[in-house]
């Protein structure tokens, strides 16, 4: 937390906050009631810009309306400053050469900005930048870890903790004092203990800081003239980062209370009355660290070497009650240690006697490299599927060779995704129609050819997610594609897929859920899309339409039912997971085939047993419209999946 007097003349308290699952940056006031209340002045996890907010090991800074902060910006962190007013960012700083940048200080004058960050070489140091310039000076430059800077009020010197008194058998450490211009270090604590997090007292003759001199973290006072050390708290679970109010009458700390991490404020004991006060000993011997040359080290080096493990491992059976034909499959994903380098293999047969068990083998080896930011896969595959509607045509398609994928991220959250594939086709076309008896079936052509795709995908997605799913935030991805037939067989088709879903939050636990999904296809080849069923379009059959071209809305709001339901029974309570309910209405619409739709839609509601982050078990209730009638008998679906 940090305190500061704004432009209003009034305090002002801005602190890191929990807030749907990641940290923001809010200022907290009370209302009338006393209760506290949070605005939000930057929330991390949402797009780029503020990735994410170290709240561990940063502090903030604030001079009147103005705060000082660090957040990770695309791949690394940045030192922004705010108009807290405005809640718009002013200016913001980036270091190529530095990485995980920490707690930075503003100077008197406002023209420099004091902070600790980690080297190329790994080596945490005190580094100044010039505001005007964006110059960056080193301050420091040893083996120790420099860190917690704070600027003086008036002056161009620098209060910060190191570790330069390690002692032989554990690490500590103690408060310092640099001065800017001159580069001279001086020590003010340093002993058996650990002493961090100092603050220097707005009219500058002192400052406090937190020690774990008792066994555990309390925050004292240091007078400099005086050079005495005042015990300001006797806190049993300990409270750290304390910062000053600006009146200096008291001064507001963390600590860890009830489950969760809570901000108290203190009065100031005064030094020369109180009976815990201690002379500071500033001659304590440092012991410091010995140099010692890589070579006498006695450690052997070994370079890398990729040793693959097992990820996971499965094996299924499926029935598909459409077609009547069976299948079976088996999967093993490998990894190394750093996850950089995977290999899958799939494999299955959906063959009903033995004769043709090889020709109807689906077998897939794929190697993935996630290395480098440029992420890339190669595979080599034999598969066979049969895809259609019962009453039209349906398609057995036989296909085998290789195909290539890159995927590069822009940031944590878009990324663009290019595949190529070549294979070889044979496809056995055949037509089942009520209309001849016992649905008989006519057997067309068996044609073959040597294809190749090309695909390309935008995919954006700043979604926040709960244990009940997405919680607030948008995603959407854009796929073209073109497949060019070789043998000029009439394989050529090109495609366009869109789908675009967005969260709202009406309330703290009820969301407004949309989506928005179009497919086309164009070309010789007969690229057929489906809607129907609780995965997409509900209340309505699976695949019930069909078209070259498909448009559907959903929009659903979802709220919880019951959070905790549990069973007393001899044997042992039964506790079942928590149950949401959704109300629903669906518009979807298909053309470019057989037949033609015009809009249909449905609503209705459901319940869902939720496991988590697990699949949901849910139950629709749904009513069909043509927007001239409705159906008058509710349908009944089962839906076990994801939600949208």
């Amino acid at each position: 937390p940090v305190v500061t007097r704004g432009s209003d003349g009034e305090t002002k308290l801005y602190s890191n906050y929990a807030h749907d699952g990641v940290i923001t940056i809010a200022e907290l006031k009370r209302d009338k009631g006393g209760r506290i209340e949070h605005r939000i002045l930057v929330e991390s996890a949402r797009s780029a810009r503020f990735e994410w907010i170290p709240a561990s090991r940063s502090k903030l800074e604030a001079r009147s309306d103005t705060l000082m902060f660090v957040a990770k910006r695309h791949e690394r962190d940045a030192i922004y400053l705010m108009d807290t007013r405005r809640a718009k960012e002013l200016e913001y700083y980036t270091f190529p050469e530095l990485s995980i940048i920490s707690s930075p200080t503003l100077s008197p004058r406002g023209d420099r900005i004091v902070f600790s960050a980690i080297d190329s070489n790994g080596r945490t140091d005190l580094f100044v930048c010039t505001r005007a310039t964006g110059e960056l000076v080193r301050l420091t430059d040893d083996p120790y870890g420099e860190q917690d800077p704070d600027f003086h009020p008036t002056e161009n010197r620098v209060l910060f903790s190191s570790d330069k008194c390690e002692s032989r058998d554990r690490q500590h450490q103690g408060i310092y004092e640099l001065a800017i211009d001159s580069g001279v270090v001086t020590t003010l604590t340093c002993g058996t203990y650990s002493d961090g997090h100092p603050d220097w007292a707005p009219d500058g003759k002192s400052f406090i800081f937190s020690s774990d001199r008792d066994g555990k973290f309390n925050i004292y006072s240091y007078n400099y003239d005086a050079q005495l050390i005042t015990r300001q708290t006797n806190v049993l679970g300990g409270v750290t980062t304390p910062v000053y109010l600006p009146d200096q009458s008291g001064f507001i700390s963390s600590g860890y209370y009830r489950g969760e991490f809570q901000i108290f404020e203190f009065p100031i004991k005064n030094e020369m009355t109180e009976s815990n006060t201690m002379l500071a000993q500033t001659n304590t011997t440092s012991f410091g660290w010995t140099t010692r040359e890589p070579g006498s080290l006695n450690y052997t080096e070994q370079d890398y070497r990729t040793k693959l493990g097992i990820d996971f491992a499965g094996a299924g059976i499926a029935i598909d009650p459409d077609f009547g034909s069976v299948g079976n499959g088996a999967q093993l994903v490998l990894s190394d240690l750093l996850g950089n380098v995977q290999y899958s293999f799939l494999f299955g047969s959906s063959s009903n006697v033995d004769a043709d068990f090889f020709k109807r083998l689906n077998v897939g080896v794929t190697y993935t490299n996630i290395g480098a930011r440029m992420n890339y896969s190669l595979s080599v595959f034999h598969l066979i599927s049969t895809v259609g509607n019962f009453n039209t045509i349906v398609t057995q398609e036989r296909r085998y060779g290789v195909a290539t994928g890159l995927s590069y991220p822009f940031s944590k959250f878009s990324r663009v995704d290019f595949s190529l594939v070549g294979r070889f086709v044979e496809r056995l076309r055949s037509f089942r129609s009520p209309m001849f008896e016992g649905g008989s079936v006519v057997i067309e052509d068996t044609p073959q050819s040597f294809i190749g795709s090309s695909f390309v995908t935008y995919v954006r997605d700043n979604t926040l997610w709960t244990i009940g799913g997405p919680l607030k935030g948008r995603r959407w991805y854009l796929t073209l594609g073109h497949t060019y037939d070789f043998r000029d067989r009439g394989f050529d088709n090109s495609t366009v897929q869109f789908d675009l879903r967005k969260y709202v939050k009406l309330s703290r636990r009820i969301v407004l859920a949309e989506r928005f999904v179009t497919r086309h296809s164009w070309g010789g080849d007969f690229q057929i899309y489906y809607l129907g069923g609780p995965w997409d379009f509900r209340g309505y059959e699976v695949r019930e339409f069909e078209g070259r071209s498909t448009y559907l809305l959903n929009s659903e709001i979802r709220f919880p039912l019951i959070d905790r339901f549990a069973l007393g029974l001899p044997i042992g309570n039964i506790e079942f997971p928590m149950f949401r309910g959704s109300l629903f209405f669906d518009v979807a619409r298909v053309n470019r085939y057989i037949f033609d739709s015009d809009y249909v839609g449905s609503f209705g509601g459901g319940v869902e047993l939720n496991l988590g982050y697990a699949p949901v078990f849910r139950v629709n209730f749904t009513r069909a419209t043509d927007f001239d009638t409705i159906s008058s008998k509710f349908r009944y679906e089962l839906f076990i999946g994801y939600n949208y």
